[in-house]
């Protein structure tokens, strides 16, 4: 039950998220170039929120293969490791990608 309605909170999220993702992204009131990219992940809220989208979206989506494989499988050793997978997987997305958010830098790439 809690994982069905974590499923339905993170699409409301997800939902809210991508229209603010959208709107501000790719309907700015200047033109959309790189350098317009670079200067907004210079602020720490906007690492944090695209940090946060990124977890979000791995929760959803991974939270949907979980239901779709325990629906399918009616072994309970499957069902752990189906878990267990989704759950290293996601962890290890969520790292990687939170690392090159965190760590993308105006300064750094404008000396090279």
């Amino acid at each position: 039950m809690l994982s069905w309605l974590l499923q339905r909170l993170s699409a409301i999220a997800l939902l809210v998220m991508l229209f603010l993702h959208v709107t501000l992204s790719h309907f700015p009131p200047r033109d959309i170039d790189f350098d317009n990219v670079l200067t907004r992940l210079q602020y720490p809220g906007w690492k944090v929120f695209y940090i946060a989208f990124l977890a979000i979206v791995l929760y959803h989506a991974l939270n949907g293969v979980w239901q779709v494989a325990s629906d399918w499988s009616a072994v309970q050793r499957a069902r752990r490791i189906v878990l267990g997978v989704t759950w290293i997987v996601g962890l290890i997305f969520l790292y990687l990608g939170a690392e090159t958010i965190w760590r993308f830098d105006l300064v750094a790439l404008m000396a090279k």
